[in-house]
């Protein structure tokens, strides 16, 4: 991992989730080093003492097969004297060599027989009978005696060279006795436990997951305290993007985040009553940088497609923020997104806004039809207040698709045939659930929307209104502009007030 990996995952690490993991594994490999390490340590000294301590025995022995002792047995006798067996030490080999590789004397009983008679036949068995291996299938007499006697002999004045080799539960000596004229070499194969056994071994391990387990609980128990503020004050700013109003977050401590707290509900205070001041027009002190505002934000286009025709009418509304169209591309893919909102002040005119905004953010991710439905819908329930109602049109080659949860009414239009169909699905309004997305494929056909306040004016239906249509396109068939000219025509010869009063009509083909 690279430095600037590992700078942006300790940046990116989550307190409450990564942090105790991180403390629990760090705690663990901590303990399980300290605890190998203690053990190694206790071994070594226990056999560096059971060296020392064999050492300093065989160094002052007084006793010499040559000089005290008629046999070689009476010496192994005074050996296991000198260096006591108990239950987890015993002298389960013993052999002596002369310096022609002659086996003197044995402690395996089995053996005994052999030993003196002949000494080639004696040299033979010890090179290669089986069972002398036996306790230890590595342990091999002749070879050892052979590796080693060139170490003890011929020392001079030196001290005295004992070997030692600690194997897994045994343990080796070769030496040569002291102080006598003749050369013979001994052999000692004794059992030799350890001092921390496995049980206790697996014991500290358990005793180190533990203390481990314990460790971590109490992290995370001031984790979770130490980030409760910050939970506290997280709800409340949900709860004002949500509601457009912040709580008060209720946390009492004298410590840094207790004073962080404090200072945020400060803050909550200062913005509540900035707010207060900032849409409070009863004076209307405010009313030119409200107007100043909402022309500064009617200035924000709408953005040309390169698949599809989009005729609207208004084409500049004037200060109408109760319905608009927004229209994202993305390759071939088009999207438009009609709104709607009972009221009209300046809250819905940066709604719309912030809709835009988003609405193109969710394209760029390129989601498909349902999931940006269902985050639409998502924002929409949040801002019941405001009366909205949304249409969301999608279009790839000839095929649309379309959800209907607001005041808008489809038809679709065929230019051919000189017929009008009215596309109804969905509500028109936001219901508890929403609606799912249809599809059909238009073709060369046109899609004609527009506000449902205009039934209302005409007082007509959508019905009577699609047969106006079809007369309206017996007078003029052609697609576009024209086409939208006569349809408003229309409408204006039946009520004027109708086009007045409605924010909304378009058109939408493919080109």
């Amino acid at each position: 991992m690279y430095p600037g990996k590992i700078k942006t995952y300790l940046h990116n690490i989550s307190i409450k989730k990564d942090l105790p993991k991180l403390i629990f594994i760090t705690v663990y490999v901590i303990f399980i080093i300290l605890t190998a390490g203690l053990t190694s340590y206790i071994e070594y000294y226990h056999k560096k003492n059971y060296q020392e301590y064999f050492n300093d025995k065989m160094n002052v022995m007084e006793a010499t097969p040559e000089s005290r002792y008629s046999s070689y047995e009476y010496y192994y006798d005074w050996f296991q004297k000198e260096i006591p067996q108990d239950a987890y030490s015993q002298n389960i080999v013993f052999i002596l060599w002369d310096k022609d590789s002659r086996v003197l004397w044995h402690s395996n009983k089995l053996v005994e027989k052999f030993v003196g008679s002949d000494a080639s036949k004696s040299n033979e068995l010890f090179k290669n009978m089986k069972f002398l291996d036996i306790p230890e299938k590595k342990f091999k007499p002749y070879e050892l005696y052979e590796k080693y006697k060139p170490m003890v002999s011929n020392r001079g004045k030196e001290p005295n060279l004992f070997i030692t080799e600690f194997r897994r539960q045994m343990v080796f000596h070769f030496f040569k006795i002291p102080d006598i004229k003749q050369d013979i070499y001994v052999e000692v194969l004794r059992s030799f436990h350890r001092v921390v056994n496995l049980e206790i071994f697996i014991f500290m391990l358990l005793i180190s997951l533990l203390v481990s387990l314990l460790f971590t609980f109490l992290a995370y128990f001031f984790i979770r305290m130490f980030l409760a503020p910050i939970e506290i004050m997280e709800l409340s700013m949900d709860h004002f993007i949500k509601y457009r109003h912040a709580e008060i977050a209720n946390y009492y401590s004298a410590n840094e985040p207790g004073q962080l707290v404090k200072k945020y509900n400060i803050l909550i205070q200062k913005l509540g009553n900035t707010q207060s001041d900032m849409f409070d027009d009863a004076d209307g002190g405010n009313q030119k940088t409200v107007a100043y505002l909402q022309q500064r934000l009617l200035r924000k286009a709408i953005r040309k497609s390169n698949h599809v025709e989009l005729l609207l009418y208004p084409k500049k509304p004037d200060n109408d923020f109760r319905e608009f169209v927004t229209l994202e591309e993305e390759g071939d893919l088009t999207s438009l997104l009609y709104v709607h909102f009972d009221i009209n002040n300046i809250e819905s005119n940066i709604e719309k806004h912030i809709l835009q905004d988003k609405f193109r953010e969710l394209n760029e991710k390129s989601l498909s039809a349902e999931e940006i439905n269902e985050e639409l819908y998502k924002d929409f329930i949040s801002h019941t207040e405001m009366g909205p109602g949304f249409l969301f049109l999608r279009i790839l080659g000839s095929q649309l698709e379309w959800v209907k949860s607001g005041p808008f009414a489809l038809f679709l239009i065929n230019f051919e045939d000189q017929s009008s169909e009215l596309l109804n699905s969905g509500e028109d309004f936001i219901s508890s659930e929403k609606n799912s997305v249809e599809s059909l494929s238009i073709g060369k056909k046109s899609v004609l929307i527009i506000s449902n306040e205009i039934f209302d004016f005409l007082d007509i239906d959508s019905s009577e209104f699609s047969d106006l249509i079809s007369k309206t396109m017996e007078t003029e068939a052609r697609p576009g502009k024209s086409f939208l000219g006569w349809i408003i025509d229309s409408i204006n010869h039946l009520n004027p007030e109708a086009i007045k009063q409605s924010s909304l009509l378009s058109l939408v083909r493919i080109k």
